[in-house]
Parts: structure tokens; C-alpha cells; sequence
């Protein structure tokens, strides 16, 4: 179907944009007074700017929980995956990357985290040809806003020369960001009235433990004392509490009274702060269980999974301005339309543990991983990995390279755990040209996924099940031989020796049943 002109002007144009809400956005007036205000709802209700969210940094439980999600965010590994972007590409974001202090722009650019928008300043120099940032600087966002197109502005000495930033000068994190909302997301909104309630709470409650913390001391004179003579008892009094003495006249009296009925409005006022304090820390971190004195190591551990995913997250928004930056790059001396490496962060321990969980499930199906697929996922070199070729295959390029070779009356295939009377013996060809097939010792072949799985308990007890198994008389006899080697393991351990050794043991005479199998001259199963 043909699309006709109109038709075609209609897909090509904007109909929903602020102009049409608000015509004098696209005047120069508009340019100068009617920027996009930031609609954080704490600013529009004080009036202010993004100042007053530096000011409740100086409060303990948000500089702890800041430092904390900082921390997690700088922790974490990073680096570029080429995908399908040419070497040339590749090897041009490296050297990028390797000539700006990437650490510290990683800690300026999580400041979008706590004020919604962080923008950092791109310094180019050319250098043999090519347009290279020299530094990349965070600047306050403060000092920055958008226009109607949601473009980022420097609002200049008087914050009345609101123009946009020139193209490729800026790279910029935000948090949470939508075309209704450039500047993001400000997560010190959401603490800041419980900041100015946990200060006013300590402030109240050190007057109160002041006012009510120790006794009142009352002096007592008759009735009808000149006001001169009571004004001395007051000021011996206040002597007497600050330094434990004080003169008052003999026909008066001094009483102490202690304030009584008093520890649950002093509770109250800990109530308060404690509930600014999990509320703080739920904002920052999604959890108060890790910080909480009262929560157990499990509800702390639980509450960790929720940190992780926050800082996922903020790492996500870093690696989107890391991303633009190197986009800048590339178009300045490659071109528009390179395909783009990626840059991400992300958790190694996380990656590894995940994919070491879900490969046992695979390996559990049947499925067979590579050597290849090892080196790749886990980042291993060629000699810290050797993956055992399958069982089945392995059997049948022996017992073709035994066919190619018939000369040869036997193959050996390594130390064997029999528990026959009469071991099979190894593989050998008859006169007739029919074969016995290779008698293959699983045991040996397995050991090393048994000590994969094993990694937990003890590493000598692979060594020392092969010395109980070889001298086992029969199958029957093993379990009592197990139990005596390994009597000084607790009682759950050594069900799990014992439950390893009965495998190995039933692996190798596996090894029986493949030796029945009878393989004619062009090797098909009979």
C-alpha cells in the first residue's frame, strides 16, 4: 500500500509537544523565562535549587548509605564488548577509555543518583589526527537545566543566558529520566524531609535529656523573703548543680528531686530518629535490614539482594553516558552509522555465580560444554581449563583407532576399579575380525567432576576413596571399608564419602555393561 504525501507529513511531524501546550516556549522570551523548571516536588515546595540537597549530606546516616551505594557502583568490574564493531572501532574506544581518569568519572557521574541529573564536560585535543578527549569533568548540575526540547542548557552568570550546550561538549548520567521529566529523578527527595525531621528530633531530645537527664535541685525559703535574698539562693543553687556546692541561708532547705515518669517521652523522641534513620536507608539502599542493629544475618543477607539490584541499576546509567561518550568518539573520526562496542558494568562474582549454576543444570540434562564455552564465559585461560571429551565419543575413537590398528592384541585404557571375580580383559581382536569393546574405567574418567563437586568438603578424599576402592575385595565390602577410613568425618560428611565412593564404584562397573556390547567389522551395533 502506498503512502501518500500528506500521509507521509503526518508520521514525519510531532503532534504532542509542549509549543502547542505552550506557545511562548518557542520565543526568545520563552528562551529566557520559561525554561523547563525542574519539577522535583521538595525544590517546587522550598524553592530552591538542588544546593539544599548538598546541605543534608553533612547528615551521618546519608553520608553512611551514600558511600555505601557509592561504594558497591565503583566496585564493580567493567570493560567493552566488541559485538560486531570493527577492529578499528574497538581499539579507538580503548585507547579513550585508557586516557581519562575512568574511576573518578565513574564517582561524578553517580551524583545523577542523588540529584536526579549529573553532567560532565568533554575536553578534546586532537592528537595525531584525532579528536580524543584529554579529561572528562563532572560539573554541578545546578549550574545546568533544559530547554522545551529537553536539550541541556548552561544557565550562565545571571541564570538568564539559558542556551544550549554545543553538540558532543557534554555527556550526561540521569536517573530515572522521562521527556516529562529531563532532570531525572532526585533520590534525596525522597530523604530530605526525614533529614530535617531526624535533626530536629536530636535537637529536641538533647534538650530534653538535658532539661530532664538529672535531678532538680529546689531551695525553700519562708514566705515573705526579699526578692534579693532569693535571688541569691537561685544563683547558690546554680552553683550546687554545676559544682556541688552552694551557700544558702539557715533557715532554708534544699531538696532533690528526681524527674520521675519521663523514659517514655525519651523513648519517643528514639522512636523518631530510629524511624528517619530505616527510612533513609530504605530510600538509598531499597533495605534497613544491613543496617538495622536488631535484624539477624539472614534478613541482612536478604536485604543485600535488594542493594545488589539497585546498584545494578545505577550502573546501568553510568555505562549509558560512558556509552555516549565513546558514540561521540567514534563520530568525530570513524562516522554515524559504525556499528558500537558496548561498555557495561557489571558484578563478576554475581556473572560467574549464576552461570556456574545454571551450567550444572545443563551438565545435569545431558547437555556437553565445551572448552571453548569455559574460556569464553568464565574468562579462563587455555591452561586453566580441560574439559573432558563425552563418554560415547570417547568410546568410539577408540574403537576406531583399535579398527585402524589390528595388529595391535590390546589398548590400554588407564588404571581400572574392578569389582568382578574375573575382570574383562581389555579391548583385543579375534582372528574372525570381531571385537571386544574397550573396557573403560569411569571412575578415572569422572574424577574430575567428582571433585568439582566435592570443592566443599576435604581434598584428600578423592586420593584416599581411590585407595579404599582399589582394595576392595567386592562391591558389598565397600561401604564398611568406606565407613572405617573415614570414621573421623561427622556423621553428615561421611555419608556424603561414602555416597561418592558407591558412585565411583557403580561408574566402574558401568564399565562391565559396556563390555557385552559387540561391535562387527564396520562398526554397527549387533
Amino acid at each position: 500500500m502506498s503512502i501518500t504525501t500528506s500521509k507521509s507529513n503526518q508520521l514525519s511531524q510531532e503532534i504532542a509537544s509542549r509549543e502547542k501546550i505552550n506557545p511562548y516556549l518557542g520565543s526568545d522570551l520563552g528562551a529566557l523565562m520559561m525554561s523547563l523548571p525542574n519539577p522535583d516536588p521538595v525544590l517546587k515546595k522550598l524553592g530552591c535549587d538542588i544546593e539544599v540537597y548538598r546541605d543534608i549530606m553533612v547528615d551521618p546516616v546519608i553520608k553512611g548509605a551514600v558511600r555505601r551505594r557509592r561504594s558497591a557502583v565503583v566496585g564493580l568490574e567493567y570493560g567493552l564488548d566488541q559485538g560486531d564493531a570493527s577492529d578499528k572501532v574497538m581499539d579507538l574506544c580503548k585507547q579513550v577509555l585508557a586516557n581519562i581518569k575512568l574511576r573518578t568519572l565513574i564517582r561524578e557521574l553517580h551524583d545523577a543518583a542523588w540529584y536526579g541529573y549529573s553532567p560532565a564536560e568533554v575536553y578534546w585535543t586532537k592528537d595525531n589526527g584525532l579528536w580524543i578527549p584529554s579529561k572528562v569533568v563532572g560539573k554541578p548540575p545546578e549550574w545546568f537545566g533544559f530547554n522545551g526540547d529537553n536539550d541541556l542548557c548552561f544557565k550562565g552568570f545571571d541564570n538568564m543566558s539559558f542556551e544550549p550546550v554545543p553538540d558532543m561538549k557534554f555527556i550526561m548520567a540521569r536517573n530515572d529520566a522521562t521527556f516529562n521529566n529531563p532532570y531525572g529523578v532526585a533520590d534525596m527527595a525522597a530523604v530530605y524531609w526525614y533529614a530535617i525531621f531526624r535533626k530536629g528530633g536530636l535537637k529536641f531530645w538533647l534538650r530534653f535529656a538535658d532539661k530532664y537527664g538529672q535531678a532538680f535541685i529546689v531551695g525553700k525559703h519562708p514566705r515573705g523573703t526579699p526578692q534579693l535574698e532569693v535571688d541569691k539562693i537561685l544563683d547558690s543553687l546554680e552553683v550546687l548543680s554545676q559544682d556541688g556546692i552552694g551557700a544558702i541561708p539557715n533557715d532554708g532547705s534544699v531538696e532533690i528531686i528526681e524527674a520521675a515518669g519521663k523514659g517514655a517521652t525519651a523513648d519517643m523522641f528514639e522512636r523518631l530518629l530510629k524511624y528517619c534513620r530505616s527510612e533513609i536507608n530504605i530510600a538509598l539502599l531499597g533495605q534497613d535490614q544491613s543496617t538495622d542493629s536488631s535484624s539477624t544475618n539472614a534478613s541482612a543477607q536478604a536485604g543485600l539482594e535488594v542493594t545488589d539490584d539497585i546498584r545494578d541499576a545505577d550502573g546501568e546509567m553510568i555505562s549509558d553516558a560512558i556509552n555516549e561518550l565513546l558514540r561521540y568518539v567514534v563520530r568525530l573520526n570513524i562516522g554515524d552509522n559504525e556499528p558500537m562496542p558496548v561498555w557495561s558494568m557489571w558484578s563478576d562474582e554475581d556473572v560467574t555465580e549464576a552461570l556456574a549454576n545454571r551450567d550444572e543444570k545443563l551438565q545435569k540434562a545431558g547437555a556437553r560444554l565445551t572448552k571453548t564455552y569455559f574460556m569464553r564465559a568464565y574468562k579462563l585461560g587455555e591452561d586453566d581449563v580441560d574439559v573432558d571429551a563425552p563418554l560415547t565419543a570417547q568410546a568410539r575413537s577408540r574403537g576406531r583407532a583399535a579398527r585402524g590398528r589390528q595388529d595391535e592384541a590390546t589398548q590400554d585404557s588407564g588404571v581400572k576399579a574392578d569389582f568382578s571375580e574375573n575382570p574383562s580383559p581389555t579391548l583385543a581382536v579375534s582372528k574372525e575380525g570381531r571385537f571386544t569393546p574397550i573396557r573403560i574405567d569411569y571412575a578415572d574418567t569422572n574424577v574430575d567432576k567428582m571433585a568439582n563437586a566435592s570443592q566443599p568438603y576435604i581434598d584428600d578424599w578423592l586420593t584416599r576413596l581411590k585407595v579404599v576402592i582399589d582394595s576392595a575385595p567386592n562391591l558389598e565390602a565397600l561401604p564398611d571399608m568406606l565407613a572405617n577410613a573415614f570414621s573421623d568425618l561427622p556423621n553428615d560428611e561421611l555419608v556424603e564419602v561414602i555416597a561418592l565412593g558407591m558412585t565411583a564404584a557403580e561408574l566402574a562397573g558401568g564399565a562391565e555393561v559396556v563390555g557385552e556390547a559387540v561391535l562387527n567389522k564396520d562398526g554397527s551395533s549387533l
